[in-house]
């Protein structure tokens, strides 16, 4: 009778911990969520400001929000990192059918549903879309929503690094469409072959037309 009064408590002691911790994972999944609806609805706030807004006037008279997917917490991976002692400068091609010069900063190696990837990482301290961070690095991609449900150039994704850093977090909750989705005035880099990932990336920004 002991013995089962024993392993009665140890499994109720194992049974409120995994409460506990299921708790807080919920709770921080319901945090995460929460941070990227607030970013969305600041991106919305600039866009319907027309100091900042890329979009051209007649836009800017109906826009209301951008269009996303819901958040998918298996779209959020930690890569490992390979940063190239020297940055190599190289030419990628523009939504304008010309070239544009970008450092090629390293790569990135992870997994996403079941297939591994490596994607090149860039720099350039000219695009208008990173203006609040000029030198920020970014990861530009296809992938096999492009055309049909996002952007037919791709999309960006950026990536924050620390020094002596061999991780990073690849967020695709946060992919987001270049400028010259919404006003070809501007002029954007098209991923390179490298960069694109056989896979329906069903998150992110969704194609401007569908808002």
């Amino acid at each position: 009778m002991k013995n089962t009064t024993s392993l009665l408590l140890t499994i109720a002691f194992v049974f409120s911990v995994l409460q506990v911790l299921g708790q807080e994972s919920n709770d921080d999944q319901a945090n995460y969520i929460s941070v990227i609806n607030q970013e969305r609805s600041a991106k919305d706030q600039l866009f319907s400001n027309p100091e900042e807004s890329p979009l051209s006037p007649s836009d800017m008279e109906t826009f209301e929000s951008l269009k996303y997917y819901d958040v998918d917490e298996s779209y959020r991976v930690t890569a490992q990192l390979t940063i190239f002692e020297d940055n190599v400068p190289v030419m990628l091609t523009t939504s304008k059918g010309g070239e544009k010069q970008v450092m090629k900063y390293g790569t990135i190696m992870f997994e996403l549903k079941n297939k591994m990837y490596t994607l090149s990482v860039f720099q350039n301290s000219s695009f208008p879309e990173m203006s609040d961070n000029p030198n920020q690095l970014f990861v530009p991609f296809k992938d096999n929503s492009n055309g049909s449900e996002t952007n037919s150039n791709g999309r960006y994704v950026e990536l924050e690094i620390s020094e002596g850093q061999n991780t990073v977090e690849i967020d695709f909750n946060r992919a987001y469409n270049p400028y010259t989705t919404y006003n070809n005035q501007y002029e954007s880099v098209v991923p390179p072959d490298e960069n694109g990932m056989q896979e329906l990336i069903l998150t992110g920004e969704r194609k401007y037309e569908d808002r």
